[in-house]
């Protein structure tokens, strides 16, 4: 419902966009459907990429202040639990150094353990090449997306300032 909700936000009509969600699920599933490979790719694409993810929300916290977050974004108003200034240190100093750790380590597993002969070759199931390639695919996705989406919701939102 929530793409259906976004596309309908785009200017697409309901039926349109309830279809092209569909389709898009039912080809997004073919390929799970047609090789289990695919789904032990995409635990080990993604897995290590939510470490990655992990590590961006990290450099934000720190381009933000680590103090500063720790105060206005997680003790804001309403948290039951503040965190003390140990959180900073932790932000600043252990999280890094354990995702260097585990990043490497994983890094190391694919090109020295799973697969030694091709682990740059984005279309093997355990290699480096391919967390590179579908992380790098769904990044310019995105950042197409993004631009399109912002172009006609921005198109939408000036049509009903200035009417039809």
């Amino acid at each position: 419902e929530l793409a259906v909700r976004i596309l309908m936000d785009t200017g697409v009509n309901r039926k349109s966009a309830v279809i092209t969600v569909g389709i898009i699920g039912f080809l997004s599933g073919m390929p799970s459907a047609i090789s289990m490979d695919f789904l032990t790719n995409q635990d080990w694409v993604w897995g290590i990429g939510l470490l990655v993810g992990g590590f961006f929300v990290v450099l934000a916290a720190l381009k933000y202040g680590a103090a500063r977050f720790r105060q206005e974004l997680i003790n804001g108003r309403g948290n039951d639990i503040n965190l003390g200034k140990w959180y900073d240190w932790v932000i600043k100093y252990v999280i890094p150094v354990e995702f260097g750790g585990l990043i490497i380590w994983w890094f190391y597993q694919s090109a020295a353990i799973y697969d030694p002969e091709a682990w740059w070759n984005p279309f093997r199931v355990f290699s480096l090449g391919t967390c590179f390639f579908q992380w790098g695919v769904l990044l310019s996705l995105l950042v197409v997306l993004n631009r399109w989406l912002g172009q006609k919701t921005l198109g939408t939102q000036m049509m009903d300032q200035n009417g039809p």
